[in-house]
């Protein structure tokens, strides 16, 4: 192998060892916390760490690759010293950078409600700041060892950093901390300590009674002198990466956090087929920045095919081994992430042509041709990556990001051709150029200090051997054979780009038609569904309102509500998940437990102001008695709480609750229903009274009508379909003007599918009949009908399964239960009487057990909190 070659293969070994490490480790850090965190919280802290990757490019202001050239020019303790200088300048400028990020995220809102998570504490805000600073060192000291002629300290660099990740993310959630604020943590602190220790390295090998020389230039002339060199690297740099670093940004911006989550996995392992032939390129300019034009066209004739061949193989393999190797993350990503990961590997093709284009022309100093041809390519992809993730989501940004490029690629061949014309192809990497009259072109010795004095920059591309030559027979170029020469392999590029996009686009296709979670699952009541949904209007879905309740009490005396922070998580699950309202209950003992104090209204106004933030409905169930608001003050708080008003005294202190409530609100709750569950003894305690119940009603409805006028007034939903219950409400309210706009029901069926019609499912009270199927709730609203009140709607305020067994009914598995819940969602929308249906419940609380919520413990999303996301996409 030719010491060209060896050069070549140097840096590019440490290069890949580096970014091996990195990418290996980095995935298990991944993997982990795929597995372990929620969803939108690895939504999140992807965003943050994607931002900062490219702030971190930004704040490096070129001076890395500055110092890959400028380096080998001095001697050691001055190469140090501008190692610490150009430290030092990315450290205030990425400060200033990351306090802007946290205020545009922050205060202004103007990145997306991922970012906007992010930053609502001071500890976020710190840890984001660090980062951007920490993502900039690690740029300028990786790009400094191939300068330093010492690379492998990038490997292990690399290896601090990824290898801290894994165990430290690991103790912190053993440890109990699950959310984003850990995932950054863990993600910036081993950046930072592995910077420092390189740094420490660096200076440690300094030889004894080496010193810098006394007439060393100042920081000032230091920054005049490196200012145009740098910043001539950092345009074309940020223009050949900007396209990798900001669509990751864009998705973080423009997707909902489990979207970007899925976007971020695929993303991540994409760049393993992206980096190496990436790498071939790097080490291209590193190896020959200082070569004649000549040497350096000959090496890239090797070196493109090779990375072409290579990035090729290594998207063949990301398609043929994605969905196996996606598991690894948890069964939600090996199908959310394999699609949008076919979509984005073909992008490598381009990539590598690219990449080796900008590294001849950094080389040949030609920085404004180069930074405005990839200028105008990212821009390109960048806007089509946005269009497409307006339009289609993820899926839609990976498609118009490979537009971008096939456009960019197409509208810019006339110059991108041109220094691949007369290029030297070969597919071996040993030197074969043939011994003839030629002197041999010098090579440059990589462990001298000294540079080899570089040619002039070619006008044009023809290699300097082949004017020699053209000289001495007298022939001019004939640039129509080179550009003839080179149409085959332009078209062979772009057949290959053309062709995996459309073979991933086929795909994506072909993986949109699998089947939703549960739809393998059929005990007959899928075609009963089908049938009847059949029969129903198709636009009525959109009308449905979808209702998720997030809860702020904790039950926990030492900390009674969730923090902001908390409670916006809690609001993103639930618009995530494409529901339209968000519903809490405001117990009156919790807010106001003794006599004379004013309300405390802390918890309810974090969800109120999560809700507006996420455009969300809002629904405010009153319920509860504290003890000192009833006749009989000495009953304990617990036995009071569901001691519902009953004489005019209790009822004329549950009207003050209720006005009090409703002016704190100011409008900002669109349904105000009054108890929980009153046919219920747990939550009536006083013993089952509709009579009582609808004097409650009408108590509360004149003040509900005063001080809220724009809410709908939903009587507490009863437990089940109680049909006697109903009958005897509307006998004991009389004729005239109801005082309730629309009857609350939880139409639980315990085991049953939603279009069960189990006649053993209907039962008999002192009252009359209880229907336990879910579609009885249309016999409710026939009582309603028989009153005169067809006109009004059902609010399904609480339905859903436990997949443990309990209260003797069967366990309903979570791939079952997601497939009821589409199904009662069906139901319930070909009915336009149902104003909205409930799932009980979102999250698990102290009164709420996991086995019926959609969420786990630790804020995972369950199959069928998917099958709600479908459910509700489905019907835009």
């Amino acid at each position: 192998m030719s010491t060209r070659d060896r050069g070549v293969l140097a840096p590019f070994r440490s290069l890949l060892g580096a970014q091996a490490l990195g990418t290996v480790l980095g995935l298990l850090f991944w993997v982990l916390v795929a597995r372990a965190v929620a969803a939108p919280e690895v939504g999140v802290a992807a965003a943050v760490i994607t931002t900062q990757t490219l702030l971190g490019l930004l704040v490096s202001l070129g001076l890395g690759t500055h110092l890959v050239a400028e380096l080998p020019a001095h001697p050691g303790a001055r190469q140090r010293q501008l190692l610490r200088r150009s430290l030092l300048a990315v450290a205030v400028v990425g400060t200033g950078a990351g306090l802007l990020l946290v205020l545009a995220a922050g205060p202004l809102g103007l990145l997306g409600e991922s970012l906007a998570a992010a930053v609502d504490e001071p500890l976020d805000a710190t840890v984001m700041v660090l980062g951007v600073v920490g993502a900039g060192w690690a740029l300028v000291v990786d790009e400094a060892t191939l300068g330093l002629r010492r690379s492998s300290l990038q490997v292990w660099r690399n290896l601090c950093a990824s290898g801290l990740r894994f165990p430290l993310v690991a103790a912190l959630l053993l440890l109990g901390s699950a959310d984003s604020t850990v995932l950054q943590l863990a993600w910036v602190a081993p950046l930072l300590l592995s910077v420092a220790l390189l740094v420490l390295v660096v200076h440690r090998g300094t030889e004894p009674g080496e010193q810098v020389s006394a007439t060393r230039p100042t920081f000032t002339e230091d920054v005049r002198r490196t200012a145009r060199p740098a910043l001539s690297h950092q345009g074309l740099n940020l223009a050949v990466a900007a396209a990798t670093q900001v669509v990751p940004v864009v998705a973080a911006v423009a997707l909902a956090p489990a979207d970007n989550a899925a976007f971020t996995i695929a993303w991540r392992v994409a760049t393993v087929a992206f980096l190496p032939p990436y790498l071939v390129a790097v080490a291209l300019y590193a190896h020959g920045a200082s070569l004649d034009a000549g040497t350096f066209r000959r090496t890239m004739g090797r070196t493109l095919p090779a990375a072409l061949l290579l990035g090729l193989g290594l998207c063949v393999g990301a398609v043929a081994l994605g969905r196996p190797g996606l598991l690894v993350f948890g069964e939600q990503y090996a199908e959310a992430s394999y699609l949008l990961l076919c979509l984005l590997v073909p992008a490598g093709t381009w990539m590598v042509v690219k990449d080796h284009l900008v590294a001849w022309w950094r080389a040949q100093r030609e920085f404004r041709l180069a930074t405005r041809l990839a200028a105008a390519s990212v821009l390109l992809e960048v806007s089509a990556a946005g269009l497409g993730a307006t339009v289609g989501g993820a899926r839609g940004l990976a498609l118009g990001w490979l537009g971008g490029m096939a456009l960019s690629a197409l509208l810019g061949w006339r110059w991108w051709s041109r220094p691949l014309v007369g290029l030297p192809w070969s597919l071996s990497l040993r030197d074969r150029t043939p011994a003839g009259p030629n002197p041999p072109t010098p090579t440059t010795d990589l462990t001298s200090t000294t540079p080899s004095p570089r040619t002039t920059p070619m006008p044009t591309p023809t290699s300097t051997l082949d004017r020699q030559a053209d000289r001495r027979t007298g022939r001019r170029p004939d640039r129509r054979d080179d550009h003839g020469a080179l149409r085959p392999v332009a078209a062979g590029l772009l057949a290959v780009l053309g062709v995996a996009v459309l073979g991933t686009a086929l795909v994506a296709g072909l993986g949109s038609l699998g089947t939703a979670p549960g739809d393998s699952l059929d005990d007959g009541s899928a075609s009963t569904v089908a049938a009847e949904v059949a029969r129903c209007d198709v636009e009525r879905r959109r009308d449905l309102l979808v209702d998720l309740g997030v809860q702020v009490a904790t039950g926990d005396p030492a900390q009674p509500l969730r923090s902001t922070r908390e409670v916006r998580r809690l609001v993103a699950r639930v618009a995530d998940a494409g529901a339209t309202v968000v519903s809490t209950d405001v117990g009156w003992p919790d807010v106001q437990p003794s006599r004379g104090t004013p309300p405390r209204w802390d918890g309810l106004d974090r969800l109120l102001d999560a809700a507006a933030a996420r455009d969300l409905r809002v629904r405010v169930q009153l319920t509860g008695m504290p003890s000192w608001a009833l006749d009989d003050p000495a009953a304990s708080p617990e036995v009071a709480r569901w001691q519902p008003p009953r004489s005019r005294a209790e009822l004329r202190r549950w009207q003050g609750f209720v006005r009090s409530a409703l002016q704190h609100l100011d409008g900002r709750a669109d349904f105000v229903e009054v108890w929980n569950e009153p046919d219920n003894p747990t939550y009536w305690s006083s013993g089952v009274d509709p009579a009582a119940f609808a004097r409650l009603l009408e108590a509360t409805a004149p003040v509900v009508r005063r001080w809220a006028p724009e809410s709908s007034l939903v009587t507490g939903g009863l437990a089940g379909n109680d049909l006697g219950y109903l009958e005897a409400l509307y006998a004991a309210l009389g004729p005239g003007e109801r005082p309730f706009d629309l009857v609350g029901v939880h139409p639980f069926t315990g085991s049953r599918p939603p279009a069960s019609e189990d006649p053993g499912a209907r039962y008999e009270t002192e009252l009359g009949a209880v229907d336990l199927t879910f579609t009885g709730y249309r016999d409710l609203h026939g009582v309603m009908t028989a009153n005169g009140d067809g006109d009004l709607g059902l609010y399904l305020g609480e339905f859903g399964y436990s997949t443990t067994a309990q209260d003797g009914y069967d366990a309903v598995p979570d791939e079952q239960r997601a497939r009821y819940l589409s199904q009662a969602l069906d139901l319930a929308a070909c009915d336009r009487f149902v104003t909205a249906v409930g799932w009980y419940y979102l999250h698990p609380t102290r009164w709420d057990d996991p086995a019926w919520t959609l969420l786990d413990e630790r804020l995972r999303p369950s199959l069928t909190y998917d099958a709600l996301v479908e459910w509700t996409r489905g019907r835009v």
